[in-house]
């Protein structure tokens, strides 16, 4: 049976113009739906971030093999993309480049036909690929060029360093 005042009370509010209102539970209830749901879509969003960084990795990786291929066929001589492999975590230099930074370098043959005279010149200051971004070696050899290996390489700021690098005559 219902109460005899709550069509009053009903009656009473609509000629003020009150309209019916939310409790406060079910106010906490919704509240604590959208804070799940924002909290499920941060989460998301947080995955879609790190996989943003291979995405944006690949446009840096395809600009830099495109300019040591142009380089190569502009100045008529080999050049090559390097990939900074020296591992040394005790190393901040090492340890922030390694596998991530790449650069180019053409082959100088200073105008003579003596094979000792030629020297590598960096023609870049290389650049880094995005964070959590690496070279795979493994990966980078099915279908494409053979990869080499090369120690004592004076890259900008460090020599001796070793690097993978991809050639192109």
């Amino acid at each position: 049976m219902k109460h005899p005042l709550s069509h009053f009370r009903r009656s009473c509010l609509h000629s003020r113009g009150v309209a019916p209102a939310f409790t406060l539970v079910e106010m906490l209830v919704v509240i604590t739906i959208i804070t799940v749901l924002l909290t499920l879509g941060a989460v998301g969003l947080k995955d879609m971030a790190k996989a943003g960084g291979v995405s944006a990795g690949l446009p840096v990786a395809e600009a830099i093999f495109a300019e040591a291929r142009a380089m190569a066929i502009g100045k008529g001589t080999k050049a090559r993309v390097l990939i900074h492999g020296t591992h040394d975590r005790t190393d901040e230099y090492h340890r922030e480049r390694y596998l991530r930074y790449m650069a180019i370098q053409y082959l100088d043959t200073q105008g003579t036909d003596v094979e000792t005279d030629d020297v590598w010149v960096m023609a870049s200051k290389g650049i880094s690929l995005p964070k959590g971004v690496y070279f795979m070696k493994t990966l980078s050899e099915t279908g494409g060029p053979a990869i080499e290996s090369e120690s004592n390489i004076e890259l900008p700021g460090k020599s001796n360093t070793t690097c993978y690098y991809y050639e192109f005559n």
